[in-house]
């Protein structure tokens, strides 16, 4: 499979995961248009219906991406369990990412929009009811303390602010205020996330 084919089974794939019910027919019409006009046809966005499936792909792949970024995992021994309230059905993308960057760990994803989690047993993830888990999760302390925490954001701080280039629209339109919630660095400290302040206390 070469990367044209790669790419453009990555925006079915993606676009299969948006709550737009047109989705559907989409998809069939622009697989139609690969098969009569090819390949690069469709990625190119030559239709109008390869555009709107572009569009649900973008907007389903951003929101992943900011997913990965919001949530926060608790460990316990070696299981790495994290909850969040997702807009769109994700949580196996981003189990998958975890599975990924952890390999050695069992990871959990708990979303608490569709009630169900995602765990990750060997090679395979498997569906289980949120509630299974809910109360295991919230016994679990975090593994830092504020002190710890606030030296940390310290030295994050330090190492990634540039004065110059601070721009409070677009971190708020990259980091909506609806997600804030999915952030677990204690209840205490819903981080304005991406709106640098000189030290944690400033974000809460």
């Amino acid at each position: 499979m070469n990367s044209k084919e790669i790419e453009f089974n990555k925006r079915i794939s993606l676009a299969k995961l948006h709550p737009d019910r047109r989705k559907g027919k989409i998809i069939q019409r622009v697989l139609l248009q690969e098969k009569n006009f090819g390949l690069d046809f469709v990625l190119s966005s030559l239709s109008e219906e390869a555009r709107k499936l572009n569009s649900f792909s973008s907007q389903v792949g951003m929101y992943i991406h900011k997913a990965e970024s919001f949530i926060r995992l608790k460990q316990f021994k070696e299981i790495l369990i994290g909850k969040a309230f997702f807009d769109f059905p994700v949580a196996k993308n981003i189990t998958e990412h975890f599975v990924r960057r952890f390999p050695q760990k069992k990871i959990i994803i708990i979303d608490e929009n569709s009630g169900k989690a995602f765990v990750s047993e060997g090679n395979r993830i498997k569906v289980h009811a949120a509630e299974i888990f809910s109360d295991f999760y919230n016994s679990i302390e975090n593994s830092v303390s504020d002190k710890e925490l606030e030296k940390l954001f310290g030295v994050f701080y330090d190492s990634q602010n540039i004065e110059a280039r601070r721009n409070k629209n677009y971190a708020l339109r990259m980091m909506p205020k609806k997600y804030w919630k999915n952030f677990d660095l204690k209840e205490a400290h819903k981080i304005d996330r991406g709106i640098p302040k000189q030290t944690l206390a400033e974000f809460c």
